[in-house]
Formats: C-alpha cells, sequence, structure tokens
C-alpha cells in the first residue's frame, strides 16, 4: 500500500532465523469458551471472525472484536475469554522457531498489537488455511515463506496506524477503507460518491482525508493505481494496449493513454517499446 507512514525503527533489518514451522487454522469456541493459560512459545497472528474475546497478556486486558487481527508475541502470558452470549471464530497463523525468539519479541515490542484486517491479511490467512489443508502435497516450505510474508506485511500495514513523528498523522480509518477497496476494484468502474459511503464519511471529507494524509485526491490515487497495474501488463504481456486499458479500469484508451503519459512521462506505446528494446 502506498500510504506508508515513517517510523524510527528499521523493520526491513528484522529477521525470522531458526523458523521452524509455520502453519496455519481456523477454531470456533462456544459460548462462555477459553483458552490458556499459556505462555505463547512463538509468534502467532490473530483474526477474530465472529463474536468476541478478551485477551489478558501479561496482566494487561485487550478486547477484540469482528475484524480485528492481533499480534501476539513470545513469552507472554495469555488467558483468551470469549464472548459469553454467541459462538466466537477466528482463524490464526502460528510461527513456531527453534527456540522461543524473545529478542524478536523485543524488536517487535512496540508494534501496535491489533489493527482492522483488510482484504490482503483475509487472502493471506485464506491461502494458509488452503495450504495447510492440503496434505497430499509439501506445502511446509511455502507456508514458511507465506508465514513471514504476512508478519512483514502486518508491520508494515501496522505503520499506518502509527504517529511516528510530529507532523505525520496516523492514516484515518477511512483512507484505509477507501485504498482497500479500490485496490479490489480498480478494473471496475468506480466513483467517489461510492467509495466515500462504503468509507462512511462523505465525499468532500473523504478528499480532505486523503489531501492531509496522501497529499493526493482520491482520484488520482484510483488513476496512479490503474497506471501501476497497467505498466505491469505492458511489461509482462503483450496483449493489445486497448486491453490493457479495459482491464486496468479506464473508459477508454485515449484516457489511459493520456493519465499513463501524465505518471511515467510517456505513452503506453512508448513505454512497451522502452522494454522491449531494453531487453533486446
Amino acid at each position: 500500500m502506498p500510504y506508508m507512514t515513517g517510523m524510527k525503527k528499521d523493520l526491513s533489518k528484522i529477521t525470522f532465523t531458526n523458523l521452524k514451522e509455520v502453519y496455519f487454522g481456523l477454531t470456533k469456541y462456544p459460548k462462555s469458551g477459553t483458552h490458556g493459560p499459556r505462555v505463547q512459545r512463538g509468534i502467532q497472528l490473530f483474526h477474530l471472525l465472529s463474536g468476541q474475546v478478551t485477551m489478558t497478556i501479561d496482566e494487561k486486558s485487550l478486547l477484540l472484536h469482528p475484524g480485528d487481527f492481533a499480534l501476539l508475541l513470545p513469552g507472554r502470558h495469555e488467558f483468551h475469554q470469549f464472548s459469553e452470549r454467541e459462538e466466537s471464530t477466528h482463524t490464526w497463523c502460528q510461527l513456531d522457531f527453534v527456540m522461543r525468539p524473545d529478542e524478536l519479541a523485543v524488536q517487535l515490542g512496540d508494534m501496535r498489537p491489533v489493527v482492522e484486517a483488510n482484504y490482503d491479511i483475509q487472502s493471506y490467512m485464506d491461502l494458509g488455511l488452503a495450504l495447510t489443508r492440503t496434505p497430499t502435497l509439501a506445502t511446509q516450505p511455502a507456508l514458511l515463506d507465506l508465514g513471514q510474508s504476512l508478519l512483514r506485511y502486518y508491520l508494515a500495514y501496522a505503520k499506518t496506524y502509527t504517529n511516528a513523528n510530529e507532523d505525520r498523522h496516523p492514516i484515518p480509518k477511512a483512507v484505509r477503507i477507501a485504498c482497500d477497496y479500490m485496490s479490489r476494484h480498480f478494473d471496475q468502474p468506480l466513483y467517489l460518491d461510492k467509495i466515500a459511503k462504503i468509507s462512511h464519511v462523505s465525499t468532500n471529507h473523504l478528499i480532505v482525508l486523503f489531501k492531509k494524509h496522501l497529499q493526493i485526491t482520491p482520484s488520482r490515487y484510483l488513476w496512479k493505481l490503474r497506471c501501476q497495474h497497467a505498466s505491469a501488463l505492458l511489461r509482462e504481456t503483450n496483449i493489445p494496449i486497448s486491453l490493457v486499458s479495459e482491464q486496468t479500469g479506464f473508459v477508454s484508451a485515449f484516457h489511459f493513454s493520456r493519465l499513463f503519459k501524465q505518471e511515467y512521462g510517456v505513452s503506453p506505446t512508448g513505454y512497451r517499446h522502452e522494454l522491449s528494446h531494453r531487453d533486446s
């Protein structure tokens, strides 16, 4: 997502050495169900789908609602109390290490513990569950890579909630929802009033939020997103430019060409021509 804010800690330098196993799971707890007490042995990413859970972690309480996605760190004492009124369903991704990664827990200790899961996180979890449930294939290497990728994505995504310095502010929920929605539907006709409605704010307020936090309007963000996907099609396929325009949500090839040139300084035809000469 192109709207990440900065943090003092360089997350790219965090390494996940001695990672032994990654697996995903889905569980339903009955009313008043509990889990624990336990000491978290690895790193767990916890996605609550329905119900409610209060996590007591080292004597501090954390209340999760459906859609919340939590980071659970090794060495912490945990107790999970699920909803008294309804069944609670959650998925998880567990990363286990040869030795408990206490140093890694210290590195991640100041990360935001809960975010609202977006479409990308849900896609990670769905793929992880599918791989975990495929006993006929040797999927563990893929799961190891997927678990690390999901954790890195979480760390990057959590930065959008964090006020890292005085001149920047956390990305508001409405902006995150709008960006997530546009990233999933960029190839379809999209109108600002619908994007604002889905984001639960007025159209004018959404424009103000985008300008303040991303220094761009929602419409311009959408055009940049479409141009980004179009550039990938121009690089990796030989389909006609008219189809590239159609498959990336532009209303016409002329409109596509004009906006692509604004973004990349060259027309789609010229962009593809330059790439073909560079690779020859």
